[in-house]
């Protein structure tokens, strides 16, 4: 027998082995290949400004890049290190912070939240009573959105817990899923009361520093701060613009957390590891599989087959795609939009970040877009489909539009003089709006924001189109018994009854 066969094979092997080994590295950063091109030609077809993507796959980071301009005016270019805000994706931080909590023994997911708040109130003495820290996170406690409320009104953390009681309901307590901010506000609060520490830093101690997430703050001024950060735009008319930075204060919890990819590639890392971070545990799996496990439906079934419905866990959206198991959420604050996703069994997420807002669908077509390639699959045509879909969007709310202006009035008058309708209105939970006549017009005045009143038809008033937060509003002067102007009915919510603000002699 040659003694030269054996060596010879050994030496095969070992270059088999070498060459598997390489094959098997190689495809991950090989099926990006052309994403940047894809990328680019997305942004240029929805007209977004800048962008930034991270990928991790298998405990480490593939890909942390920008394209396009921070900062237009300035042509100052998206770095890894540029600072978006992620919107509603810091939820998942005020989810897993609680969960920390939980972990202690300090909190209980399942417990009634005036155990912990004894003042707490809801608008329903049921609902009061058994409420829980469960029931906020996953969006079953009934209560509408209320978004407006958390807009330019100065107000703490408790103050908001305070008006909730003056709140109605949209649906009937666990009945569904009811998307509420305000809820994600009652829960960092909550978190504040049991650990004597803001809600701030809880989530730079037990998240963020143990992440190395070094740059990721809380608001706009620390995030002006940077060195690198991305300024906000919005879309008016088919013009892109830059626009003001969101300042919500108070309602944190919800949505306030400004991070870069390179940031969110170790929270990503944190989640696909079981709550593990460089060897340290942030949280205990137990803990971990209780935040992602489904508690609500949250859509019903997906119209593309490569989705199906939603469930909500605490904090995350559970869904599939592909057929595979993908926890995700979006976030979308005034110009910026944010996709922030993995898919659990394939050991692979993906963070999106835009600045541009208006219900930018590009950190989604991004994503998608990226699992078809990591996961070896044809490229779905989401770009054409999403435009297709916001096609027909603009169409139906034209017809909309066109079907309101159907129900005016032509050739009605105001009942009174426009002095008749000056003064402050209030209610209980949404403070006061002030009226003052102004020549032949009438002027509405909330918080810092002012726009002008053009009659509509009989005592309903229309707002002008600036600012955008208060445009298209038909106020609703109403008189009481004497025939006096009385109060106002505005549609300050979508999908519940008008609020009404009560006329006042003063703000006392």
């Amino acid at each position: 027998m040659n003694r030269r066969f054996p060596r010879l094979v050994s030496i095969l092997i070992f270059w088999s082995l070498v060459l598997l080994g390489s094959a098997a590295a190689a495809p991950n950063e090989d099926r990006l290949a052309g994403i940047d091109r894809f990328i680019t030609q997305v942004m240029k077809d929805w007209q977004v400004p800048g962008l930034a993507v991270a990928v991790v796959k298998d405990g480490k980071i593939i890909l942390t890049q920008g394209f396009g301009l921070s900062q237009v005016k300035t042509g100052q270019t998206v770095t890894p290190d540029t600072l978006f805000a992620i919107g509603s994706c810091t939820k998942a931080f005020t989810a897993m912070v609680l969960g920390t909590l939980v972990d202690q023994g300090k909190l209980n997911w399942d417990v009634p939240a005036r155990d912990y708040i004894p003042f707490f109130k809801m608008y329903d003495d049921y609902v009061t009573a058994h409420l829980t820290l469960r029931d906020m996170l996953t969006h079953r406690t009934g209560l509408a959105r209320y978004d407006s409320l958390l807009s330019d009104i100065p107000q703490t953390r408790k103050e908001i817990v305070d008006r909730l009681q003056y709140l109605e309901p949209n649906k009937g307590f666990r009945s569904g899923f009811e998307y509420s901010n305000l809820m994600y506000v009652v829960a960092g609060f909550l978190a504040e009361q049991v650990s004597g520490q803001t809600w701030e830093d809880l989530v730079r101690a037990r998240i963020l520093t143990p992440l190395n997430m070094k740059s990721t703050n809380f608001s706009p001024d620390e995030m002006q701060r940077s060195p690198d950060f991305a300024l906000p735009y919005g879309e008016e008319k088919g013009v892109v613009k830059q626009i003001p930075f969101a300042q919500i204060k108070a309602a944190g919890p919800a949505g306030s957390i400004n991070s870069n990819v390179r940031d969110m590639a170790n929270w990503l890392l944190a989640w696909l590891n079981k709550g593990q971070f460089n060897g340290k545990k942030i949280i205990t799996e137990k803990i971990l599989q209780d935040i992602l496990t489904p508690q609500v439906i949250a859509s019903g079934w997906a119209e593309y087959d490569e989705k199906s419905f939603s469930a909500y866990a605490l904090g995350w959206m559970v869904t599939t795609y592909q057929g595979r198991l993908m926890v995700t959420h979006e976030g979308e604050i005034d110009g910026f939009h944010s996709s922030v996703s993995f898919l659990p069994r394939d050991n692979l997420g993906i963070v999106v970040l835009v600045n541009k807002s208006d219900k930018c669908p590009v950190p989604g077509i991004v994503a998608f877009n990226a699992y078809d390639r990591l996961l070896g699959l044809p490229e779905t045509p989401w770009n054409q489909r999403i435009k297709q879909k916001f096609a027909q969007m603009k169409e139906a709310q034209a017809k909309l539009k066109a079907d309101k202006e159907k129900n005016r009035k032509t050739g009605t008058k105001p009942s009174h003089p426009l002095d008749a309708y000056g003064g402050i209105y209030g209610h209980p939970a949404y403070g006061f709006i002030t009226v003052t006549p102004e020549g032949d017009r009438l002027k509405v005045t909330t918080g810092d924001k002012s726009t002008f009143l053009t009659h509509y038809h009989y005592d309903v008033f229309e707002t002008a189109e600036e600012p955008p937060e208060l445009a298209g509003l038909r106020l609703s002067f109403n008189t009481d018994p004497a025939g006096d102007i009385a109060s106002i009915s505005a549609p300050l919510e979508q999908g519940i009854k008008d609020i009404v603000l009560t006329r006042m002699t003063d703000k006392k």
